[in-house]
Formats: C-alpha cells, sequence, structure tokens
C-alpha cells in the first residue's frame, strides 16, 4: 500500500512540478507521505485492543490526514471522485506549508516555503521516532522514511530546491 501511495504522489507532484526542470525525488515523497501521516493524521496510534489488535499503518495515517477515516475509506472515495483526491492532497501540503514555514531550523534557509516545510518535516519525522522506542508499548514500526540523509538523498534533494550549486555530484 505504500509504494501505491507513493506513486500516486509522485504523479501528483510531477503533475504539479511539471515546469519544474528537477522532478521531486522518490525520497522526498515518501518524507512528504511521512508528513502528512504524522503530522496531519497523527500517526502512529497505538494498536487496537483485542480482539482486532489492528496496527495503524502509515497509510491509514496518511489518509486520516488527507481526512478520510482509513485507508479503505480512502480507496473507495478516490475511486468514487479522483477530483476530490487532488484537493486533499493540495490541501494537506498548504497545512504542510503553514505549519513549517515557521520552523526555526528553517528559517533563512533554502527557496521558498517548500523546502522550509521538508526541514520542519524530517524534524518531526525524528522526533516522533525518538519518541517510540524499542521496547516501549508502542514503537516506531518500521525504519522509514527512507530519507536517510546520505550524501545521495541530499544532494537530490537540494537539486530539487535549486541549491545545487557548489554541491558536490
Amino acid at each position: 500500500m505504500i509504494s501505491d501511495l507513493m506513486k500516486r504522489l509522485a504523479r501528483l507532484e510531477a503533475g504539479q512540478a511539471a515546469e519544474a526542470a528537477v522532478p521531486m525525488p522518490p525520497e522526498l515523497v515518501e518524507t512528504n507521505l511521512y508528513a502528512v501521516a504524522i503530522a496531519l493524521g497523527g500517526y502512529p496510534r497505538p494498536p487496537e485492543p483485542a480482539p482486532s489488535y489492528r496496527q495503524d499503518s502509515i497509510s491509514d495515517g496518511f489518509a486520516r490526514g488527507l481526512g478520510y477515516i482509513d485507508r479503505d475509506d480512502m480507496e473507495a472515495r478516490c475511486l468514487a471522485d479522483l477530483d476530490d483526491w487532488q484537493a486533499r492532497i493540495e490541501a494537506a501540503h498548504a497545512a504542510l506549508v503553514e505549519k513549517y514555514v515557521q520552523n526555526p531550523s528553517a528559517r533563512g534557509i533554502g527557496k521558498g516555503p517548500m523546502f522550509q516545510m521538508m526541514v520542519g518535516t524530517l524534524d518531526e519525522i525524528a522526533h516522533a521516532k525518538a519518541a517510540r522506542l524499542p521496547g516501549t508499548p508502542h514503537h516506531w514500526p518500521s525504519e522509514h522514511p527512507k530519507f536517510d540523509r546520505a550524501e545521495a538523498s541530499i544532494h537530490r534533494a537540494l537539486t530539487f530546491f535549486g541549491m545545487s550549486e557548489g554541491v558536490p555530484a
């Protein structure tokens, strides 16, 4: 399911960035997915009690961040009205930009609110992961997102934001 959401987000971002010379790197698409799930969808939630023991998924958090009940609700409603999906994605993006534009660690850096939003997003993801350590009742469920801050990931991100001058390839 995560790969399906990433594909949808990538298509949407590609459509919005058609005039841009550099497409959004996959790491940033995934980071954006997590940002919506954490900041807007309250991901991760504790598992449900017996008898279901249902675990919260990144897809459920993302769906809640877009205003759906869960992943199943999102999928059903998207099939019925694709324009609704796009409007919700745009609203979520605007909410993230509004939330993170004033992020102290992003001020004065980069070109525009999108970069500041990504800096704020990465900070919040790190905070969410640190707050749910292994061995606690509700630990972070995976090693995601894959934005690993490796040189190649950082270079792709900086290139996307038009800041690659002076950065080694």
